[in-house]
């Protein structure tokens, strides 16, 4: 899986993010069809965000072509900046897995 970050300046105050993240939702359900695992909305002293877990760095950059970051630029005032990771391993307590490349352990306590 990959994560993605993108941390917009703080200029795109919090009223701004908790106002646009209401008619984003039905964007991102819909997004599950195309990859979109889970979005988490950031917001701190650097700036506010979010981070995007894809089921493939293809999925995920299908999604933020250059088109979709001018769009976030118009929006937001404010072009994203763009971060990637790989996610090697996970512990999850939610559902008391801790997966490995992918790969559930065979217990939580491994």
């Amino acid at each position: 899986m990959h994560r993605y970050r993108s941390i917009r300046p703080s200029e795109a105050n919090r009223r701004t993010v908790h106002q646009g993240w209401h008619g984003q939702r039905p964007t991102y359900r819909k997004l599950a069809t195309k990859g979109l695992i889970r979005k988490d909305y950031l917001n701190g002293e650097a700036g506010t965000g979010g981070v995007y877990l894809w089921e493939s760095r293809e999925a995920a950059e299908a999604w933020f072509t250059e088109a979709k970051i001018a769009e976030l630029t118009e929006r937001f005032g404010a072009r994203p900046r763009l971060t990637w990771y790989d996610t090697h391993v996970t512990v999850d307590n939610l559902t008391g897995e801790t997966r490995v490349n992918q790969t559930a352990l065979i217990s939580a306590a491994e």
